[in-house]
């Protein structure tokens, strides 16, 4: 079972060993290593995936499996069939065909897709190698593909990981890898899957992968989350954007817990230029955001205290927002201060979000992927709102990175 581990600075010896030499592999391999030949063989599966030349899995109805004669496995669900299977079963059948056991954890890690700085990348490379020492038995998912735009010393959160994968190779890992196919003349003229992104923009991926699941069928970034997140039962962000906040939404809809960190972009991020704007953005950033609302929704209930009491207890809370977030909260603490209940409501948390982003871009429009944002952003709204899922923001546990000098405490899950 997964438990939380207390806060403290002490990380013991065979930890501190293995976050020592995961992160000196990660920063020495933000490189491009075989993308081309994964993207091919990706490729060529998905088609066999397509023309039914490959195995069902007895049971499951739609998820394919192929076995490659050097040993890397392919599982496949095509998009339009995601939302027909038991994914309860699929899990128990990929950890059977993995030779795992039944109860493996299976975490995910989500996050930037655009570079974090270069402080951002070094602290998230060191969480995420905790992450991964404290869980050496779990079953880790991520996507697979990493921004290839330059820097050593900077990477998105699959580049990250990829790097921290190559290092261990005894790691048991599922790449999420998505699939277009072939493309026609009604079809968008941006497409944004993995072949693509390795052929078109460099993307960098984790040599050291032996398992994938292939999403297929015009299928792009962000389609593959109706399979990943089913069969997750912890997320690990980093920052995080549409896609993200969408994978976030997913997990707290099956009551999962997700725990990151956020403020891993730094100022002046090649990765946070708008061409548009001629400038540098700020961007929603999911973690940010529900580190934010979690307080909001704190102090709003908190409305009928005296003011002496709220000022004690949440003083600080007022250099953790924007003047107008801050602003909004009181006005709303004082014209429901007599309504009935401790909940925050719809139209607060609504009318939270609308003050977050007066300041902050959903997503970035000079991104090739930029088209699939919007739609996953607004899916996720729409149902965090519909199910209520403020009510669960206690199972995320996001922190802001302020730099190495300020202490900064475990809380990574332990797989025990």
């Amino acid at each position: 079972m997964m438990q939380d581990l207390s806060r403290t600075n002490t990380i013991t010896p065979s930890v501190a060993d293995s976050v020592a030499s995961l992160n000196t592999s990660a920063i020495r391999t933000f490189k491009d290593l075989n993308a081309t030949e994964s993207a091919e063989r990706i490729r060529q599966v998905s088609t066999m995936f397509a023309d039914g030349k490959a195995e069902t899995i007895p049971g499951t109805g739609h998820l394919k499996f192929f076995e490659s004669p050097d040993g890397i496995k392919y599982f496949g669900i095509n998009k339009n069939d995601q939302t027909k299977v038991d994914f309860s079963f699929i899990k128990s059948k990929i950890l059977e065909k993995l030779g795992l056991a039944p109860n493996t954890p299976v975490i995910q890690i989500i996050g930037d897709s655009g570079k974090f700085s270069p402080e951002g990348t070094a602290f998230a490379t060191q969480q995420m190698a905790k992450v991964l020492a404290n869980n050496p038995n779990a079953l880790f998912l991520w996507g697979y593909t990493a921004s290839g735009a330059p820097g050593n010393d900077t990477a998105d959160v699959n580049g990250i990981f990829n790097a921290l994968r190559d290092a261990n190779p005894d790691l048991a890992t599922l790449a999420n890898v998505v699939d277009f196919g072939p493309k026609t003349s009604s079809d968008p003229q941006k497409i944004a899957d993995t072949a693509t992104v390795i052929h078109d923009y460099k993307a960098k991926v984790a040599t050291a992968s032996r398992v994938f699941c292939v999403v297929y069928n015009k299928a792009q970034f962000g389609d593959d989350i109706e399979s990943s997140d089913p069969i997750t039962d912890l997320a690990y962000c980093y920052d995080g954007g549409a896609q993200s906040w969408r994978q976030i939404v997913n997990c707290l809809s099956q009551n999962g817990k997700i725990f990151g960190d956020f403020n891993l972009r730094g100022e002046k991020n090649p990765a946070t230029f708008v061409k548009q704007l001629n400038d540098y953005a700020t961007f929603f950033s999911a973690g940010e955001f529900i580190f934010l609302l979690s307080k909001a929704i704190e102090l709003f209930r908190a409305r009928k205290d005296s003011q002496e009491t709220l000022i004690k207890k949440f003083g600080e809370y007022s250099k953790q927002f924007s003047p107008a977030e801050w602003q909004y909260i009181l006005s709303q603490m004082s014209e429901k201060k007599n309504a009935e209940g401790d909940s925050a409501d719809a139209d607060f948390i609504n009318g939270f979000k609308k003050e977050y982003l007066r300041t902050r871009l959903v997503f970035n429009p000079d991104r090739h992927d930029a088209e699939t944002k919007a739609p996953l952003f607004e899916a996720a709204w729409t149902k965090f709102m519909a199910e209520k899922l403020w009510l669960r923001l206690s199972n995320c546990d996001f922190q802001k990175f302020s730099g190495f000098t300020t202490a900064y405490f475990q809380r990574i899950p332990q797989d025990t």
